[in-house]
């Protein structure tokens, strides 16, 4: 079994050669596998359980046969998928599932299918987002509900502290404290994936670990 820098064995190496970027022959990769008293680890992946199983090799037909990018529409080929390891890239992923008999309702395929997204593909692999268009919806239709319930709080909040006889209400004091909340968590809906790590790649993110833990902050709240 291969081993990696520390000495420990790495079965990542059975499958690819992550010096030159080549994918091992699937003979090779199985019978290599298969002497690894070791798991592949997904550190970086949020998404994934710790440990991947061990991948399956062999289809009986040719249509059970996974495929990472089914449309082989990847447009980000240098992009790096955070599942296998930390330096496979989208080109390696399609390239690995295409030399490699493995069943499409494996584990492994649908967590690789899942991920996708990241090389551009189109598919399900963005909560079922199967389009990029879809992936503008996911991030715009929150965002135009969460603008009108901004809008709407905030009315309440002006209605219910406009003059003194209202202000001292019992009602109008719950009903203000509530939508000083609800414009809170409207706001930081608003915002939806913009405050997303830009690294995941989801539509739109353009922040970073501090700003999408603010934003779940305000959420919460």
């Amino acid at each position: 079994c291969p081993v990696d820098d520390y000495g420990k064995p790495d079965p990542l190496y059975c499958y690819f050669d992550t010096e030159g970027g080549n994918i091992r022959n699937a003979k090779l990769a199985e019978s290599c596998i298969n002497s690894c008293d070791a798991q592949i680890q997904s550190k970086n992946c949020k998404f994934c359980p710790d440990h991947l199983d061990p991948i399956q090799f062999g289809v009986e037909n040719e249509a059970d046969k996974c495929s990472f990018c089914p449309n082989h529409d990847i447009q980000y080929p240098n992009r790096l998928v955070p599942l296998f390891g930390d330096n496979i890239a989208c080109w390696q992923m399609q390239g690995f599932y295409e030399n490699m008999d493995i069943p499409k309702d494996s584990q492994n395929c649908v967590l690789a299918q899942s991920m996708n997204f990241i090389c551009g593909c189109e598919g399900p692999g963005y909560a079922g987002a199967n389009t990029h268009t879809k992936q503008a919806v996911l991030a715009w239709l929150p965002r135009s509900m969460a603008i009108l319930s901004t809008l709407g709080s905030s009315f309440i909040l002006y209605d219910t502290t406009k003059t003194i006889q209202k202000r001292r209400r019992l009602l109008n004091h719950m009903l203000s404290t509530l939508s000083v909340f609800d414009v809170m968590g409207s706001i930081a809906y608003a915002f939806t994936t913009l405050p997303t790590p830009e690294s995941d790649y989801i539509y739109g993110s353009r922040g970073n670990d501090a700003t999408c833990t603010g934003e779940s902050t305000s959420t919460y709240f």
